[in-house]
């Protein structure tokens, strides 16, 4: 796995052996000069299109840079970008790019890969665009598979269509109330208690005023 301590060294090093300073460096990579401090205090590394030219100025290879990486390899070459090398990645192949490539990126590799070969699809979440984690929220779904993990990395509106579809089906949707809005805890809640279901769940994600609401609404209907 990739180590961003020991590539922001070897960056540092390669810098200070062309006797240049950050703001060179930086200038000539066209960022700024605290994206080439953080990498090389090994906080963030390079995004994947600054690799190539990362390894052109200091005249070395990516694998030099970086270490081999079959992901890197494919993502940079698009001849190398056909279903059979994706088919062949693994978790641990992709995992250990996750800090250099994009959303956009990990949704290529992740949809390309075979899937019997992710053990947890989870931990390339928090990389993911909130529209590619619906996306496989709603296979997880469509399988009978709870998305607990997946509410975290969804828009508020996209929780509530799930959390709707899944109440209406007369399933539990405990797990959605914290990612909801209080209105929306409110009106499920109310429907919840209307059909005689027990509200217990909701509770904790009611005010004291929203649960006499609740009880108030239901007695007046």
């Amino acid at each position: 796995m990739f180590s961003m301590e020991e590539i922001g060294r070897k960056i540092l090093s390669l810098r200070k052996s062309r006797n240049m300073t950050q703001v060179n460096l930086a200038d000539k990579l066209g960022i700024t000069y605290q994206a080439v401090s953080s990498w090389e205090r090994g906080n963030s590394m390079p995004d994947i299109e600054k690799l190539p030219e990362i390894a052109k100025l200091f005249e070395i290879s990516i694998d030099e840079l970086i270490g081999e990486s079959k992901v890197v390899t494919m993502m940079l070459n698009t001849s190398e970008q056909e279903p059979e090398n994706f088919e062949k990645l693994t978790e641990e192949d992709i995992t250990e790019v996750l800090p250099i490539l994009k959303p956009d990126q990990i949704t290529e590799v992740v949809n390309g890969v075979n899937k019997s070969a992710l053990k947890d699809i989870n931990r390339f979440l928090p990389f993911m665009e909130p529209e590619d984690v619906k996306e496989f929220a709603t296979i997880e779904v469509s399988a009978g598979n709870s998305i607990g993990g997946y509410l975290p990395f969804l828009n508020e509106e996209d929780i509530l269509e799930f959390a709707t579809e899944s109440f209406n089906a007369g399933n539990d949707i405990c797990i959605y109330l914290p990612f909801l809005k209080p209105e929306d805890v409110k009106e499920f809640a109310a429907k919840a208690f209307s059909a005689g279901n027990d509200i217990r769940g909701y509770l904790p994600f009611l005010s004291p005023e929203d649960v006499n609401d609740v009880f108030t609404e239901i007695r007046n209907r």
